[in-house]
């Protein structure tokens, strides 16, 4: 992706437009992306302070400047660099500064004889004088050499840049908006999971006309950690282009005086489906709860729920006890304290009847626990006592134990 600096983006009105690539301007553009993919092609073994210089002698108008960072933004992010040698540079730089500062100690040399002290350290390590010099400095920026370059052609780099680009105006948004359709459950669920593997604020809404519409708390609507959220909804972008369609709306703060405005952009036409992503903490609940002797099964969360007054539930386990009895989980460690009182409204309301995503069927109350992290500063006893759901908090990590002592208290619970 790129900064928001890198984006070719103009001010109508109260919109923000990213500037087309098209005439003269996409002609400029491939020309750019050719000659940057082959001078990384042509650059492997050479360190990054090199290849920026090789880059720099690319011919651009001083209009093209910023076209041209965003392009080389783009494909270094795809290439491989490697310190010139495996040896920690810090460790190596010890030694020679330790043999240095004994031999002052022990000589009169002047002037000092730097050679005699790369010899006796690359002796002894086993290397290379010549690999001693290039690994003293390997761990600053530019040393690193290039190993691998990205075999992108200039229309597939042109097609990342448009990407990216959306990514950087989303770094500056306060929320976004999505009209999503796609073209199976699985995908629909798929793309759920994505929101939660990457800790969006979001909530999920069915549209009568088909699809859903799901809104999604930007990084600027936070008072922390607002680079590394606005890194994760910026690497949703390309699971959104997999979709079918999506019309997506922004409301951001752009520019360095942060000016309140709207962008548009659409997606869609991609190859539905992709790798299944697992946050690391509900993975090591799956692993804790399969072990012998626990009384439960674990499976990832499959199933998608409607809930009255809340929006789409996408649990994140499926708990199964012996008897058959499912208790599902969902771990809300990153969301907003709104998003769990609105599950807590839906719990103390269990004389309605739950029907699931695509069915017309109403379906046994649904057993919900919510796993809820200390630092929304819910209280324990914030679940009503009557509602077939639960609510364990914890600080820190999950406790595989303290969840199944939950989970078997409500699974016991009349139905």
């Amino acid at each position: 992706m790129i900064s928001p600096d890198l984006v070719r983006a103009r001010r109508r009105g109260e919109r923000l437009e990213l500037l087309p690539l098209r005439g003269s301007t996409r002609l400029e553009a491939e020309r750019l992306a050719s000659e940057i993919s082959d001078t990384l092609r042509q650059s492997l073994g050479q360190s990054e302070e090199e290849i920026e210089q090789l880059l720099g002698d690319i011919p651009r108008p001083p209009s093209g400047e910023k076209l041209f960072a965003g392009l080389s933004k783009v494909i270094l992010d795809q290439c491989e660099f490697e310190a010139p040698v495996a040896t920690d540079p810090v460790a190596l730089r010890r030694a020679l500064f330790e043999r240095a500062a004994t031999r002052r100690r022990q000589t009169d040399e002047t002037p000092f004889d730097r050679a005699r002290v790369l010899e006796e350290v690359a002796s002894e390590l086993g290397l290379e004088v010549d690999a001693i010099e290039r690994a003293l400095f390997s761990d600053l920026r530019g040393a690193r050499l290039l190993v691998r370059a990205d075999e992108m052609d200039a229309a597939e780099l042109l097609k990342r840049y448009e990407l990216a680009q959306v990514q950087g105006v989303l770094l500056r948004a306060v929320r976004i908006g999505l009209d999503v359709v796609c073209t199976s459950a699985d995908a629909y669920k798929e793309l759920f999971r994505k929101l939660k593997f990457r800790r969006l604020l979001h909530r999920i809404q069915g549209r009568a006309e088909g699809g859903y519409h799901i809104e999604v708390d930007g990084p600027f609507s936070l008072f922390e950690s607002v680079t590394k959220y606005g890194l994760a909804l910026a690497q949703l972008v390309p699971v959104l282009e997999r979709c079918q369609s999506v019309e997506l709306t922004a409301e951001l703060r752009w520019g360095s005086q942060r000016l309140p405005l709207a962008f548009r952009a659409s997606f869609g036409g991609g190859a539905e489906g992709g790798s299944l992503e697992v946050r690391d903490e509900v993975q090591a609940l799956v692993d804790a709860v399969n072990r012998p002797g626990t009384g439960f099964t674990a499976r990832l969360g499959s199933e998608v729920f409607d809930l009255p007054g809340v929006g789409v539930l996408v649990p994140d386990l499926a708990l199964e006890d012996a008897r058959g009895r499912v208790v599902y989980v969902e771990v809300m460690g990153y969301w907003s304290r709104e998003a769990v009182f609105r599950r807590l409204d839906w719990l103390s309301a269990q004389g309605q009847s739950l029907s699931r995503a695509g069915s017309e069927k109403p379906s046994q109350p649904l057993r919900l626990l919510l796993a809820v992290s200390s630092q929304l500063r819910v209280s324990p006893d914030a679940a009503p006592p009557e509602a077939h759901g639960a609510l364990y908090v914890y600080k820190g990590t999950l406790s595989a134990k303290a969840l199944l002592r939950q989970a078997q208290a409500l699974a016991e619970a009349p139905a």
